[in-house]
């Protein structure tokens, strides 16, 4: 027994049918046909796309996966050691540890997975088919390491059959989850204890002071006219101080996003007068709100907290949709749990389609990919405020 694999260059090309009974999703939206459209047709020119589906014996579509080559950071997720190393090898060296690699997963980091598994699956032929397909596509494009990302913990059992095929397991950056207990940001502020409210007062009273205004916008000509190259540049400053730059997106992605998943897109902009100073960037499906990427006018961070505001406004956008999930994305872990947030493990799965590298990344693997250290923990909440907020909820 065993599962046949079919590549396509193009999600264009994958059958729609076969896909969707897979991968249409009421709350999950990253394999989403159009989703992968916007990322396909924003990003050739960096990498290149494939997808996956893998039929059994009576040709029925038991899992699908969608894949990429793509250039990365090779120290994005090492420890502090060898970021240094590299930073410094860099200055004689530019394009040292820059790999192409092959990924089970795309080049937009919201903490997704790019592949689904029909429930009668039989998950170790689905794995089988797919490293035969990857190591395939490994050789024709010449990578240093085939990635499988961004998989939860709930996921790993399924995937056990994946070290059988020489994958080792990592941890990748956690995803930030912000439960949704309250109804707005005013009541938010009530429920924390006043050490915090104090100090996040402080800042929203910044916000007022300087004039700042926020708009949300869910209308994809809105969007579209709004979001200019020049407000890009917005995105582009915050990328430029990550300490993790996984990838650099461009503006036309977002334009996409917007025209492909109407509605369900939202950009949020602050204003100070009638120029936008910043902006978040949501994908709202099935109660669950993603925030997926911000922009921030540094100039005016010291004076307004602008970055902080930015996200904070953010999440009162997801609470006043009545979100059931709040996701605040991967990285500046410290000052997300400043404000709530809890992390959750995501896992990857790295191998080299080269025997030597393989063997010698198999002893240093765990000195590459150290455990993410968490960030302190906050008890930010009033114990009276939660237990209410849970009798609330459960009403």
């Amino acid at each position: 027994m065993s599962y046949t694999a079919s590549l396509y260059q193009a999600i264009s090309e994958v059958p729609s049918h076969e896909w969707d009974s897979l991968c249409a999703d009421p709350v999950d939206p990253f394999m989403d046909r159009r989703l992968l459209a916007a990322v396909e047709q924003s990003m050739s020119a960096d990498g290149k796309f494939f997808y996956v589906l893998m039929r059994d014996a009576d040709g029925r579509p038991m899992a699908a996966a969608a894949l990429c080559v793509f250039r990365v950071d090779g120290a994005v997720l090492a420890g502090p050691t060898l970021k240094r190393w590299a930073e410094a090898i860099r200055r004689w060296w530019p394009g040292y540890a820059r790999l192409k690699v092959l990924f089970c997963g795309l080049p937009v980091s919201a903490g997704q997975k790019h592949l689904r598994l029909h429930p009668e699956a039989d998950a170790a032929l689905a794995i089988a088919a797919l490293d035969d397909t990857m190591r395939r596509l490994a050789r024709q494009e010449r990578v240093w390491f085939i990635v499988a990302k961004e998989f939860e913990r709930s996921d790993l059992a399924q995937l056990e059959s994946l070290k059988q095929h020489g994958y080792v397991l990592a941890d990748s950056l956690p995803m930030n989850h912000f439960a949704p207990r309250f109804s707005s940001l005013d009541e938010y502020c009530r429920a924390l204890r006043s050490h915090y409210r104090y100090k996040i007062k402080k800042s929203l009273r910044k916000f007022d002071a300087a004039g700042l205004q926020l708009e949300t916008l869910v209308d994809p000509q809105g969007i579209l006219t709004l979001y200019t190259d020049d407000l890009h540049q917005l995105y582009n400053a915050v990328v430029d101080r990550a300490e993790s730059k996984l990838e650099i997106l461009p503006a036309e992605f977002f334009r996409q996003l917007a025209r492909q998943l109407p509605g369900e897109v939202s950009l949020s902009v602050i204003r100070q007068n009638e120029r936008i100073v910043a902006f978040g960037w949501g994908l709202t499906r099935g109660g669950a709100y993603r925030s997926l990427f911000i922009g921030v006018d540094y100039s005016l961070n010291a004076e307004t907290d602008l970055y902080f505001n930015t996200m904070l406004r953010g999440i009162d956008v997801a609470l006043q949709k009545g979100a059931t999930d709040i996701f605040v994305g991967q990285a500046a872990d410290d000052f997300k749990a400043r404000i709530g947030c809890v992390q959750q493990p995501r896992f990857l799965y790295l191998k080299s389609p080269n025997r030597l590298l393989q063997a010698i990344f198999r002893r240093i693997a765990r000195f590459v990919f150290p455990k993410p250290t968490p960030p302190q923990q906050h008890d930010l909440f009033k114990p009276e405020a939660i237990a209410d907020a849970e009798v609330a909820a459960n009403a």
